[in-house]
This record gives structure tokens, sequence and C-alpha cells, in this order.
């Protein structure tokens, strides 16, 4: 129980600090530091669409492909349609989005 209440209060600073790095617009660095929570997180807590949504979002806006992107707002999609509607309705934009970018390159998303 202990161990899971140290984790618990970790990844919530790490949240903060990634927060702090995106709205200071460092987003390399932010992305780095989700990747390094990101995945164990996601794991242990499958209920944390605050987490899923910034690891997107900075997926779309450092990597010239974004299947990785999509692949995460499906996810949200998926998984949290329902906890916020703001970044939902964002997330539905942004697929539609990314949908149109490879359906006018020819490109196949799957």
């Amino acid at each position: 129980m202990i161990l899971y209440i140290l984790k618990a209060e970790t990844q919530t600073s790490a949240f903060t600090t990634i927060d702090n790095l995106f709205i200071k617009a460092r987003f390399r660095l932010a992305l780095t530091e989700l990747k390094k929570v990101g995945p164990p997180s996601f794991l242990s807590n499958y209920k944390n669409y605050k987490a899923l949504y910034p690891l997107a979002k900075l997926s779309e806006d450092n990597y010239k492909d974004k299947k990785i992107a999509y692949k995460h707002y499906l996810k949200y999609i998926d998984k949290f349609e329902s906890k916020d509607v703001v970044i939902t309705n964002f997330v539905k934009i942004r697929i539609k989005e990314i949908k149109k970018a490879y359906f006018l390159k020819g490109e196949n998303l799957e």
C-alpha cells in the first residue's frame, strides 16, 4: 500500500512538471519526461486521461509521422470519451484532420 501511495505521488509530481514544461512551450523536453513516466503510468493507472492526451498532443507536435499521435488519440476516444468534453472535441477534430491529411497524400493510416 505504501509503495502504491509513493508511486501515485511521484506520478503526480512528474505530471505537474510535464504540465509546466508544456505551458512554457518546451515540448520536446516535456515529451521526453512524459515518456519516462508514460507507459508505466498508463499500464498501472488506465483511468488517467490526463496522461494520455498530452502524450498524443506532444507526439503530434514533435513527430513528422502523425500515425503515432493518431493511435494515441484513438485510444483516448476509446477509453475516455466522456471524461472531458473539451479535450474530447479537440481529439475528434485532430483525428479527422489527420485522416484527411493521410487521405490527401494517398496513404493508409492503419
